[in-house]
């Protein structure tokens, strides 16, 4: 089972490592883990696990004289499979990998957009 959310009023910070990038979109999709137990009568029943697998994708702007350091911070990032771990609109995200990231530059606006994809945990998620 997959839970999509998609948040676009408010525009919180994602946090990583010494990056602080404005999340103007963002959306979040979790498998539900569970496990499948017998019980001794021979009856099935499901336990949810805490920890929900997820993929996290957001974007944002930033000035473009600074994109370039982005994007070589987050390709060492990548390469070095550096996982993140931040709290985000309530929830906890534990292991995350970028898994994705573009960056494109208008000279007319000096100004950059860029999408972040990652994988990882939703260990908490807070009702709002």
């Amino acid at each position: 089972m997959l839970l999509r959310a998609d948040w676009a009023d408010s525009r919180p910070d994602v946090t990583l490592g010494s990056l602080i990038l404005p999340a103007e979109h963002y959306s979040v999709q979790c498998s539900i883990a569970a496990v499948q137990m017998g019980l001794a009568d021979g009856a099935q029943t499901e336990i949810l696990l805490g920890e929900k697998p997820c993929q996290f994708q957001f974007s944002g702007r930033t000035a473009a004289f600074s994109a370039m350091e982005l994007l070589v911070s987050l390709r060492a990032a990548m390469q070095t499979h550096s996982a993140f771990s931040f709290d985000f609109c309530g929830a906890a995200f534990s292991g995350m990998h970028i898994t994705g990231c573009r960056c494109e530059t208008d000279q007319n606006t000096k100004i950059a957009a860029y999408s972040i994809t990652m994988t990882g945990t939703l260990t908490e998620a807070q009702p709002t």
